[in-house]
C-alpha cells in the first residue's frame, strides 16, 4: 500500500461515496489518510453552534491543499447566533484564499453580520473562486440596528461570470417590535438593494433564479427591471397577487425560460390578456388558480411536458383542480405529473381528468401505498388512460417495517401485470408536511415469454443517487441528482 503512486491512492478514494466509508479507509493506512481526507473534504459543513466549526476553519486555513479539493461547503449560522446584535462574522474570510475549485457555496442565515459585512464576505469568494457555479442563500433576514450604525452597501461587486445558479429566500416581518430602534425605509432599502448588488452584473449568464418573496415583495421588483438571456429556470415561492404586474414584465422579458415554478402562492392577477409570453415553457409548479390565470398569457402552458400541482389556499382541491382542466382544455404533451399531497377521494378523479394525457410517463403523488384497494382501483385505470406510464412514485406516510407488507405488495405485483409499460414503483415520504424523500424503490421484472407474469425487484432502500423526487423533471429514468435545500443539515 505504502507503495502505490499517490495518484492511484487519490484514485481508489474516489471510488469511496459515503463520509463515514471515507473516515474508515484514513484509518486504514497513513498513506491513505491525505487522499481519503481530500475526498471527504469535498463537500464541507459548518455550523456556528458546533466547537468542531473553529477547529475545521483552523484545519483548512492552514492547509492550502485541503482548500483546493473543496468543491462544495455549507455555513448554518445557529438560530441564538442569528438573534444577536450585528457582530463580526463567525466566518474567516481568508479560508476562501486557495479555494479555487470551489463550485457551490450556501448560507443558511445571514453570518451574525450586517448587509455590508456579509457583502465583504461574498466578495472574497469571488475573488478566490473563480469557477464558483452556485449560490445559495436561505432565511436572510436583516439584522436590526440603530439607523446611526447603518453602513452603506457596496455598490458594484465583482460577479463571477461562471456564477450559473442563485437561490435567494429573504423576509422581512414590518410588524417587529424591535424596528422601533431603526427606520423601516432604510431596512427595506438594504434588502431590495442587496441582491442586484451582490449578485448582478452586465455580464451575469444566469441560468436558474430560486427567489422567495414571501412577505417581502421588494426581492422581486429589486431583479424586475433585469434580463438573463440565458435563464431556463425560474422558481418564485410566496408571490403575492399585488405583484402581478412586476412578475409578469419579468416573465414577458425572459423568453428563455423553460421551467416555472410558483409554489404557495396566490393567483395572478391579469391587467390584459393580449400578451403570449413565455413561449419555450416546457414545466409548470403551482396552485391550479395560478396556473389557469398563466394560460390565459401563455399559450405554451396547454403543452407543457411536466405539471406539478401545489394546492396553496385552495379551499376545494377538486374544484380547482376540475376548473384548472376544463379552463385549458387538457394536457396532451404531458410527460410527467405530481401533485404534492395525498388526495383520498379525488385520486381517482385525477386519472379521469388527465384522459387527454396519452404520452404520461411518469405519476407523482396523490396515491397512499397503505391503502391497497385505493391503489388497485385508480391505478388499474391508468394502464388504459396512459398506455406509455413507465414510474410512478406512491406516497407514504412514514418508512413502513419492513418496506414492503405482503399486502402492499400484492397489489403492487397486479398493477404491474395489468400495465405492460410500467418499470419502476418509487415510495416517497408524505406525512403531515409534504417531503419528496425517498425511501425506497422496486423495478418490475417480467418473464419473457409471459410478460404478464410479473415480480418486484427489491425493494431497495439504500437508493443514493435518488434522494428526493424530482417534482419538475422530464426524464422518469434518469432522475437528476437531487440534494435536499441543505444537504449537509
Amino acid at each position: 500500500m505504502e507503495r502505490l503512486p499517490e495518484a492511484l491512492k487519490i484514485y481508489v478514494a474516489s471510488f469511496v461515496i459515503h463520509s463515514r466509508d471515507l473516515a474508515s479507509l484514513s484509518l486504514t493506512s497513513s498513506s491513505l489518510f491525505d487522499c481519503a481526507r481530500l475526498s471527504l473534504y469535498q463537500k464541507v459543513a459548518l455550523r456556528s453552534d458546533l466547537p468542531s466549526a473553529r477547529d475545521t476553519i483552523a484545519l483548512i486555513l492552514r492547509n492550502r491543499t485541503l482548500r483546493k479539493a473543496i468543491r462544495t461547503i455549507y455555513f448554518k449560522t445557529d438560530e441564538v447566533w442569528a438573534k444577536h446584535p450585528p457582530v463580526l462574522s463567525w466566518i474567516d474570510n481568508a479560508m476562501f484564499q486557495g479555494m479555487d475549485k470551489l463550485r457551490k457555496v450556501a448560507f443558511d442565515r445571514l453570518p451574525c453580520s450586517t448587509g455590508h459585512l456579509f457583502q465583504d464576505l461574498i466578495a472574497a469568494i469571488y475573488a478566490h473562486c473563480p469557477e464558483l457555479d452556485e449560490f445559495i442563500a436561505v432565511e436572510i433576514r436583516w439584522p436590526l440596528f440603530r439607523p446611526k450604525q447603518r453602513v452603506a452597501l457596496v455598490t458594484h461587486l465583482t460577479v463571477r461570470p461562471s456564477l450559473k445558479r442563485l437561490t435567494f429566500r429573504t423576509s422581512f416581518a414590518p410588524g417587529n417590535p424591535l424596528l422601533r430602534t431603526m427606520t423601516i425605509a432604510d431596512c427595506i432599502s438594504d434588502m431590495k438593494m442587496f441582491l442586484p448588488l451582490t449578485f448582478f452584473t452586465p455580464q451575469t449568464r444566469l441560468e436558474s433564479l430560486d427567489l422567495s418573496v414571501e412577505r417581502n415583495s421588494d426581492a422581486l421588483e429589486a431583479v424586475s427591471g433585469l434580463c438573463f438571456p440565458h435563464l431556463t429556470t425560474l422558481k418564485i415561492t410566496g408571490f403575492s397577487d399585488h405583484s402581478s404586474r412586476t412578475l409578469i414584465r419579468f416573465l414577458s422579458a425572459h423568453s428563455s425560460i423553460q421551467a416555472a415554478s410558483f409554489l404557495r402562492s396566490e393567483t395572478l392577477v391579469l391587467h390584459a390578456t393580449d400578451i403570449n409570453i413565455l413561449p419555450n415553457l416546457r414545466s409548470i409548479s403551482g396552485p391550479p388558480a395560478f396556473i389557469s390565470a398563466l394560460s390565459a398569457i401563455c399559450d405554451k402552458v396547454k403543452y407543457v411536458e411536466v405539471l406539478n400541482l401545489n394546492y396553496y389556499k385552495s379551499p376545494n382541491v377538486s374544484l380547482s383542480t376540475t376548473l384548472m382542466v376544463h379552463s385549458i382544455g387538457g394536457f396532451p404533451n404531458l410527460k410527467h405529473f405530481s401533485v404534492e399531497r395525498y388526495l383520498p377521494n379525488f385520486a381517482d378523479s385525477l386519472v379521469h381528468l388527465l384522459r387527454a394525457s396519452r404520452d404520461l410517463q411518469w405519476w407523482t403523488g396523490g396515491f397512499l401505498y397503505r391503502h391497497p384497494d385505493t391503489l388497485s382501483s385508480a391505478m388499474l385505470e391508468m394502464a388504459t388512460t396512459f398506455p406509455s406510464l413507465k414510474r410512478i412514485d406512491i406516497c407514504v406516510w412514514a418508512t413502513p417495517v419492513p418496506l414492503l407488507y405482503d399486502l402492499q405488495r400484492e397489489s403492487l405485483r397486479r398493477i404491474a401485470a395489468r400495465m405492460p409499460s410500467l418499470e419502476k414503483i418509487f415510495l416517497f415520504s408524505d406525512g403531515l408536511s409534504f417531503s419528496n424523500e425517498i425511501v425506497g424503490m422496486h423495478v418490475v421484472q417480467r418473464m419473457a415469454l409471459a410478460p404478464h407474469e410479473v415480480d418486484l425487484i427489491g425493494p431497495y432502500q439504500d437508493v443514493e443517487y435518488l434522494q428526493h423526487v424530482a417534482l419538475d423533471g422530464l426524464d422518469w429514468e434518469h432522475d437528476p441528482i437531487l440534494e435536499r435545500t441543505f444537504p449537509f443539515a
